[in-house]
């Protein structure tokens, strides 16, 4: 996801609110990522991560999670919000 203001105004204040209300809330959001303009769109799952400053200040690079975990993540449903992703089988 690439906030751009000079393409559609507002675009970065919009991504700071998601970011900001994905870490308050602990959940991630479902999305559609396209590799290229040619490719097929896949879904995909944004996580939002609190920035890592190292021992000198400055931000460290995130790590990426293990292939099985990010390819099997635990789903928790909220009842009053139940939807048909929360109903996915246990791999």
């Amino acid at each position: 996801m690439y906030p751009n203001d000079h393409a559609l105004k507002g675009s970065a204040a919009a991504f700071v609110a998601l970011h900001q209300r994905m870490l308050a809330r602990d959940v991630v959001a479902v999305c559609s990522f396209v590799r290229s303009r040619a490719a097929v769109p896949a879904l995909g799952a944004l996580a939002a991560a609190q920035e890592a400053k190292d021992e000198h200040g400055a931000q460290a690079r995130p790590g990426l999670p293990r292939a099985a975990a990010a390819r099997a993540p635990r789903l928790r449903c909220r009842a009053a919000r139940a939807s048909p992703a929360c109903m996915l089988p246990k791999l």
